[in-house]
């Protein structure tokens, strides 16, 4: 049974009514403006813990202002899949503002992959130094995804992934946990961990010899006129038909397209194109530390 429902300011309303419905696996919300809506959308995030079969959230408009809002963070436990979609002509504009608000925390603490999507955005001005989106996990059984995505200015990381203790769970093979499909990447300059971070708690796990099973897929996207792209602490990189053009450092990085930090991190690159990269102030483009690239 599906459900249809605009996002407005009586969502905590709709929200406890559904719950009385004993057959409702997947709940539909269309955020229609930025006035009232958006006021509500941790309401509408949270509601993935009560559908089986997840939550779409749809942004029919062309522009939507987060810099309006007071929210400085979001977190939730994924138990269902949770799609955040662009309904609008083109894609649809998140604006921050250049403020340091609006990060979103998941957290994996189940033993089923549930997959978070994100299709059709344009994130532009997020200046938070610390994070826009952070994933926290325990083993392999995770999924995000952001399909036909694009970032722009944003000054700090992109994406953390936050691990502690991984237990390698999955045999899929072929599986990727986090996939950027068809994306650009345009003035990102974070200004300490780098654009992407796989990070781990353990510092005995910098220098291990264990299966890496935590892959970053990147495929069939541009990254221009940006910094320090992949800071791999643990786990693998896949990079397919990518271009990468005017990519450079900042100061206290010693790398500007990839920096990998653990033993047998496993580093694929297929098809790309690296033109106009800066090395002018003695930049490595790999940092590499006994890492398997191919």
């Amino acid at each position: 049974m599906k459900i249809l429902f605009l996002l407005n300011t009586y969502i905590n309303t709709i929200i406890q009514l559904s719950i009385l419905i004993p057959k409702v696996y997947l709940f539909d919300i269309v955020i229609e403006n930025t006035e009232e809506a958006l006021l509500n959308l941790e309401k509408s995030f949270r509601t993935n813990t009560i559908y089986e079969e997840g939550v779409n959230i749809y942004f029919p408009e062309p522009y939507y202002d987060f810099s309006l809002y007071d929210i400085w963070e979001i977190s939730l436990n994924v138990e269902h899949p949770l799609n955040c979609i662009s309904t609008s002509a083109n894609k649809t504009i998140l604006n921050y503002g250049e403020t340091k608000k609006y990060g979103l925390s998941f957290f994996y603490i189940f033993d089923t992959v549930q997959t978070v999507t994100f299709s059709g955005f344009i994130f532009i001005n997020h200046a938070s130094e610390v994070f826009a989106i952070t994933t926290f996990v325990s083993n392999d059984i995770f999924h995000i995804v952001f399909d036909n995505c694009e970032f722009i200015d944003f000054k700090g990381p992109l994406l953390t992934i936050q691990m502690t203790g991984i237990k390698c769970i999955l045999d899929t093979k072929d599986f990727y946990q986090v996939e950027f499909n068809n994306c650009k990447f345009l003035n990102m300059t974070p200004k300490n961990l780098g654009l992407i971070y796989t990070a781990t708690t353990d510092i005995t796990h910098y220098n291990d010899k264990f299966p890496k099973c935590i892959t970053v897929k990147v495929s069939n996207s541009i990254f221009q006129k940006s910094k320090n792209l992949f800071n791999l602490e643990r786990g693998n990189l896949y990079i397919d038909n990518c271009t990468f053009e005017e990519i450079d450092s900042i100061d206290i990085l010693n790398y500007s397209i990839i920096i990998s930090k653990n033993t047998n991190n496993h580093i694929t690159i297929k098809n790309s194109i690296f033109k106009n990269n800066k090395i002018n102030r003695n930049i490595n483009f790999f940092n590499l530390y006994k890492a398997n690239i191919e």
